[in-house]
């Protein structure tokens, strides 16, 4: 079985409503007196997504279907650029653009294996053709 991966034909989010934070990898020890001690509990951590996007009506019904028929309703994996660098450009020690042979500018390429959310996609704001979907994604350490 593969891994879907998500519609590459829909915008990216918007950037006002995006969220990011990992999870805790720690473990904490408390004691009769004192501070408690913190220390590592996982060397891998996953970190949670939240994303909203503007959405056509077409655009609406291809998350819909991809949620519902590929993804199970939410309950498969999925692989999903990683809009914050995705098609940035790859950067040298200086901050200068990486060329190629023919002066092509290098891009950061980076997708994200992740789970649904707790909660189903929201979609809210239906104005002119037109709804802003939101909902939260698990990266998971890769």
């Amino acid at each position: 079985m593969t891994i879907p991966t998500f519609p590459t034909d829909l915008p990216p989010p918007l950037m006002v409503d995006r969220q990011s934070q990992r999870m805790d990898a720690r473990r904490k020890s408390t004691f009769d007196a004192g501070p408690s001690k913190m220390s590592r509990r996982y060397s891998a951590v996953a970190r949670v997504l939240q994303f909203s996007f503007h959405l056509k009506l077409w655009q609406k019904e291809k998350f819909d279907r991809f949620y519902i028929d590929e993804c199970a309703g939410g309950s498969r994996l999925f692989w999903m650029p990683d809009c914050l660098v995705d098609g940035a450009f790859l950067l040298d020690e200086l901050g200068l653009t990486l060329l190629d042979e023919n002066d092509a500018p290098l891009l950061v390429s980076k997708m994200m294996l992740c789970q649904w959310g707790d909660a189903p996609p929201v979609a809210a704001n239906p104005v002119l053709r037109r709804q802003v979907v939101s909902f939260s994604v698990v990266e998971l350490p890769t």
